[in-house]
């Protein structure tokens, strides 16, 4: 072997037991590496769990609300819940846990429950009573559901929905002349009301004002493209008027209506 080559067999055998040291001290800087991540995940989540038991009412019924937003009901029932555990005179943190319990989760009699608290402690809680007439109408019990549209609108006239709700609780009674004057009202005071156009448009198809009826559900599909509900009413719409049509120009055909010439006998 060369001179160079015997010189650089020997640097290896050298360098080896220095890297399996340095192996060694690397694998063991891993180790407090990591320890250090997990103790500083630790530390996050104590402070993020600390600072989230700092909240306040106000704070949680807002924390709610963005739950609410993002469609995680669970987590906004719980938030409601801890602001109302704080503070139990928080009449909204009742009220916008009724809604979530209403609209989300089919829990009616939990709903009533906290919407009657909601009254007790805000009598003029306009959305309260509101929200309790939809959940009562929605057990069977359509005058009560009436009597707190009717308290919503009293406190706040312009209150569409309120006016919508109520449209549709008359509009199943058979109260067809005060379900259209509440259906109007609505979309007086909210023109953007696509629902509203959909009520009223209904009865107007049902009563054979069909012209108006798709006029209506014309509006709605305006402003919601894709509403089934509006879509449905108005294909309904179009073949009515179409079988009207096509009525029309039988009855008319020879150029008298159908029944001219006819008398009673005597």
């Amino acid at each position: 072997m060369k001179d160079n080559e015997k010189n650089q067999a020997i640097a290896w055998k050298k360098i080896i037991p220095f890297c399996d040291s340095c192996a060694f001290l690397w694998l063991n800087c891993l180790g407090v590496f990591a320890l250090r991540l997990v103790l500083m995940a630790m530390l996050v989540f104590c402070a993020t769990a600390q600072a989230q038991e700092e909240l306040t009412a106000g704070q949680w019924v807002r924390k709610g609300n963005e739950y609410l937003a993002a469609r995680n009901f669970d987590s906004a029932i719980d938030a409601y819940g801890k602001a109302i555990s704080l503070d139990p005179q928080n009449a909204t943190a009742y009220n916008n846990r009724g809604f979530v319990y209403t609209h989300h989760k089919g829990k009616f009699d939990l709903a009533i429950a906290d919407f009657n608290k909601a009254i007790q402690l805000s009598p003029q809680f306009a959305e309260a009573y509101n929200n309790r007439g939809f959940a009562l109408y929605n057990t069977g019990r359509h005058d009560p559901a009436i009597a707190d549209f009717d308290r919503a609108i009293q406190l706040n006239p312009r209150y569409t929905q309120a006016h919508n709700n109520r449209g549709f609780a008359y509009h199943n009674k058979g109260r067809l002349d005060l379900a259209i004057a509440d259906y109007t009202k609505s979309i007086q005071f909210n023109p953007q009301n696509a629902i509203a156009y959909i009520n009223r448009g209904s009865i107007y198809h049902d009563t054979g004002q069909y012209e108006l009826a798709l006029r209506d559900f014309n509006k709605a599909l305006e402003l919601e493209p894709q509403n089934i509900g509006a879509l449905e009413g108005r294909r309904k719409t179009l073949e009515r008027l179409s079988q009207k049509a096509a009525e029309e120009a039988r009855t008319t055909k020879g150029g008298q209506p159908k029944g001219a010439g006819q008398a009673l006998q005597q």
